[in-house]
């Protein structure tokens, strides 16, 4: 796809239609995609600096983005700043930077996002503008970067993927959405489920997560977290049985050696894609206390399904939890009713409901950790079988 043609088509065609003067004297911007990305950050429209030429098109690519945080301008400084901490996470040893493309919905330049897009949608040609640029805009992202997850920017990029019904008449890339889940800075995740009106009309992006933010200002945004967008891409990857070839944490291989039952299952045609969040979880689960970390690690068992009544009835038995833990108590205790109101952590089973007894807090981290590996391993492993 030759992105610059393409805008500079539907600009001549436009610059006879009365648009505003502050666009048309500013021209165009638009970042480079040539490749298939598993991360799309999708932004409104294109900053304007104000060193930069009247008159001429800017061509940047995601080098140039993640050097604009040394840009004199305050708008740079405040948005492409927050994108940087986003991709990274030291801690987990997550670096999303390679795998991340950039893109903007509209590619006129503007600092007054919002009263810019009131302008343009007030008007005949304006909204026929923007029409025209989102289709440019749809056409890069299912051709080219086809993402597995999108991070919205702003409140008005959701709008236009079509995510939010608008009483104002506005142009859509008319996405169907399903809700999936929320993160835990807060932000909505949805999946596309294909387009709204033409079911015969067929998706490269099915299956994708769309992360909103749920803040209007961009002073607020990119409270996300990279492990946050990492277990999102895992989930896609399951969900389109794709193989995770690249590796996303690297400095996390050293699990490997540490446990060899995680090395086998890395081996297994059925995990290629679930091998990595069975790590990213191990690295998380150690920085927590020791039931916080319980609880996190049941969790992920029971969304597996590994959690069977035999098992939580195993944890609910001192001796077990001694051997298995060394944890003096039962882990878990079998209740007729969760307590209303309650904050406890609750497993049901068709029959039985169990809650975390809360008389224990010391324990191995390290044979709870081996107990979760060998679970899933033996779960896969059955799976392949």
């Amino acid at each position: 796809m030759e992105l610059n043609k393409a805008i500079e088509k539907v600009w001549n065609q436009h610059q006879e239609n009365h648009l505003p003067d502050n666009i048309q004297d500013r021209a165009y911007a638009f970042y480079e995609n040539y490749n298939q990305k598993d991360l799309l950050v999708l932004g409104l429209n294109p900053f304007y600096g104000k060193a930069e030429k009247h008159l001429r098109s800017v061509k940047h690519n995601v080098e140039d983005l993640l050097k604009y945080v040394t840009s004199d301008s305050y708008l740079y400084d405040q948005y492409f700043k927050h994108i940087q901490k986003m991709l990274k996470h030291s801690e987990f040893s997550i670096d999303l930077t390679n795998k991340m493309a950039y893109a903007d919905l509209f590619y006129y330049r503007t600092n007054e996002r919002q009263e810019t897009l009131d302008l343009l949608l007030k008007s005949r040609n304006g909204f026929r503008f923007l029409q025209d640029h989102l289709k440019i805009t749809q056409q890069l992202l299912e051709e080219v970067i086809q993402p597995k997850v999108i991070i919205a920017t702003h409140l008005e990029v959701v709008s236009f993927l079509g995510i939010v019904e608008q009483t104002q008449d506005i142009p859509s890339m008319n996405y169907a959405f399903k809700w999936v889940n929320k993160t835990k800075a807060g932000y909505r995740v949805y999946e596309i489920k294909g387009f709204k009106d033409d079911t015969d009309k067929q998706t490269n992006l099915l299956g994708t997560r769309v992360i909103c933010n749920p803040y209007s200002s961009s002073g607020n945004t990119f409270c996300l977290q990279a492990d946050e967008i990492l277990k999102e891409i895992f989930t896609v990857n399951k969900f389109k049985k794709t193989p995770t070839s690249k590796r996303y944490l690297d400095v996390a291989y050293d699990i490997f050696i540490q446990y060899p039952l995680l090395y086998k299952l890395q081996k297994t045609v059925t995990l290629k894609a679930v091998d990595e969040e069975v790590i990213l979880n191990l690295k998380m689960f150690k920085h927590l206390p020791l039931k916080e970390s319980a609880i996190k690690i049941f969790f992920e068992l029971s969304q597996l399904n590994i959690l069977n009544e035999k098992t939580l009835k195993k944890l609910t038995c001192s001796d077990y939890c001694q051997k298995k833990f060394d944890i003096e108590n039962a882990v878990l205790k079998e209740v007729q009713e969760k307590p209303v109101n309650s904050k406890t952590p609750c497993f049901s089973l068709p029959n039985t409901k169990f809650v975390f007894q809360t008389n224990w807090g010391k324990g191995s981290y390290t044979l709870l950790e081996k107990w979760y590996v060998s679970k899933i391993y033996k779960h896969f492993k059955l799976q392949k079988l």
